[in-house]
């Protein structure tokens, strides 16, 4: 968090040799940690912004960073409970400000949901990536980092998500395919079993989905044939053609965020559940 107005080159030549200074004492006590009690989530939350806190002082020379990062990472490693960073005490554009708030309120649902302790690994990747994105884009000079830190931000959400539990159950598809492949099919049998026993009494709905590779329009009528064809396989598996809702969503609610035209293997999906 640097929060530094332009000034002069002369004040700026004093301000960085300051803030060589500044850290160092975290830095090198953060290099040297390794003795991480707490949770497996704590223990994983403190290696990660361990590995942060290096990289900016080692390869960027940002020390105002690296000790952000390896002061939260030595209270990780103490087993301090640490919540995502909040978004007030950064300068961030504001045109910026809506993605970061909206994934810091998804990061926190499944972090409550239990990714803490079922998926620690993961949980504490999608915090630091989270991170990460924040302090990129306070800087908002270098696009790739920002990406980077985005993407894999995304990566360990769709992870989680998947592995906690999306609402309803999903199948996937290759590219630019409506078919499902030999897995899919087997997938979806078993579901068709497990909803044959379960049901209320609802109808079973289905959506489609697409992702971001192809135009919009494309990509709308992709996912509805996704989920009309998962439909009419439900129906040869014995479900009344008038208890199935088949809808497409296109590439609208993806399940990894991305930038548009990029191809991404776990938006190309149905979901399925009994409403």
């Amino acid at each position: 968090m640097k929060h530094f107005a332009l000034r002069p080159a002369a004040v700026l030549v004093g301000l960085s040799l300051t803030l060589a200074g500044c850290g160092t004492a975290e830095v090198a006590e953060i290099r040297g940690l390794t003795d991480k009690p707490g949770s497996q989530f704590s223990g994983a939350l403190s290696e990660q912004y361990r590995a942060l806190a290096l990289y900016e002082a080692d390869e960027m020379y940002d020390w105002v960073d690296a000790a952000f990062y390896a002061e939260r990472g030595l209270a990780a490693g103490r087993g301090a409970p640490l919540a995502p960073t909040e978004l007030a005490p950064w300068y961030i554009r504001k045109v910026d400000q809506p993605a970061l708030k909206r994934a810091r309120t998804r990061l926190i649902d499944v972090l409550d949901r239990g990714a803490r302790d079922g998926l620690p690994e993961t949980a504490a990747r999608a915090q630091t990536s989270f991170e990460c994105w924040v302090e990129q884009a306070e800087e908002n000079h270098q696009t790739s980092h920002i990406e980077t830190c985005r993407h894999d931000f995304e990566l360990a959400m769709a992870t989680l998500i998947l592995q906690l539990g999306e609402r309803g159950t999903s199948l996937f598809f290759d590219f630019d395919s409506d078919r499902l492949d030999h897995q899919g099919k087997a997938a979806l049998a078993r579901l068709a079993e497990k909803l044959k026993k379960s049901r209320t009494g609802g109808p079973v709905k289905i959506v489609g989905h697409a992702d971001r590779a192809g135009g919009e329009r494309y990509n709308q009528g992709l996912s509805e044939r996704r989920a009309l064809g998962v439909g009419q396989a439900l129906a040869s598996l014995g479900f009344a053609p008038t208890s199935i809702a088949a809808t497409g969503a296109g590439e609208m609610s993806p399940l990894v965020r991305t930038r548009d035209g990029a191809p991404m293997a776990l938006n190309r999906r149905v979901v399925i559940f009994e409403q």
